[in-house]
């Protein structure tokens, strides 16, 4: 028997209220508060890529953020249109779009990470240190739901850019105490 709770006069499943939990926290770090150069989520997370490759291939965007050739296309156009990603061709290859930052895109970059960070800092905060790991286990759990079952070297799109050095100088968002 599944639980169901009362949602605006819809009979709601908890599952639907994570989701909506979950859309809700995507939508709000996507926003860059105070920036005059805001961007799309998706428009967010290939800022990420090009910040996290060196010598950034477009082809990496559709790869890491699981897109079409023609959604990453249109996605590093209105970037570049923007000033925040530099375009140029692959010396080796000119069929090969390389990217790259601009200033402005490692500076929208940096303060979106310092103010989600500000706020991801709050809330550990007001966790005890042994909650943590916990936390981030079930958040794992809960991201692998959504992974591709086809092969395990597909991973997540944007896994692979929490193991990696980004290019831009960013405190962690959190570290724990010793007292908790």
């Amino acid at each position: 028997m599944s639980q169901s709770v009362e949602k605006n006069g819809l009979n709601c499943c908890p599952a639907q209220q994570v989701y909506d939990q979950i859309v809700s926290l995507a939508w709000h770090m996507s926003l860059t508060q105070g920036q005059g150069n805001c961007c799309s989520f998706s428009e967010f997370c290939a800022l990420r890529v090009v910040a996290s490759y060196p010598d950034c291939a477009q082809q990496q965007i559709v790869s890491e953020l699981a897109l079409t050739k023609s959604a990453a296309c249109r996605i590093v156009r209105r970037l570049e249109e923007r000033g925040l990603l530099r375009i140029s061709a692959s010396a080796q290859d000119a069929r090969v779009h390389r990217l790259a930052l601009t200033s402005a895109g490692q500076t929208l970059l940096e303060s979106h990470h310092q103010a989600d960070c500000d706020r991801l800092r709050g809330f550990f905060q007001s966790l005890p240190d042994d909650e943590i790991p916990k936390f981030s286990k079930k958040l794992s759990q809960l991201l692998a739901c959504f992974s591709p079952k086809s092969s395990e070297e597909e991973g997540l799109p944007m896994a692979k850019l929490s193991e990696k050095k980004q290019s831009f100088s960013a405190a962690p968002c959190y570290t724990p105490t010793k007292n908790g």
